[in-house]
């Protein structure tokens, strides 16, 4: 079961509501006008354009392996 439908069950929720909350919290914190965390959405989404959860997740997973070594 994927970790979205985990939550949606446990909180007697669609997987839709929870995917939307997640958008909703994306565009939230992509409005946050503190400069370093614009920078840090720069690099998360270049477009400016929200990503999916799915694609955030992506982004950050490649962030962490290109400045970690993964033994």
């Amino acid at each position: 079961m994927a970790v979205i439908e985990k939550v949606a069950k446990n909180n007697g929720i669609t997987s839709e509501e929870v995917e939307s909350e997640i958008a909703l919290a994306i565009k939230i914190a992509m409005k946050n006008p503190d400069s370093d965390v614009q920078l840090i959405w720069k690099k998360l989404s270049p477009d400016g354009r929200p990503p999916t959860a799915e694609e955030l997740t992506e982004k950050i997973v490649g962030l962490i392996l290109q400045n970690y070594s993964v033994v």
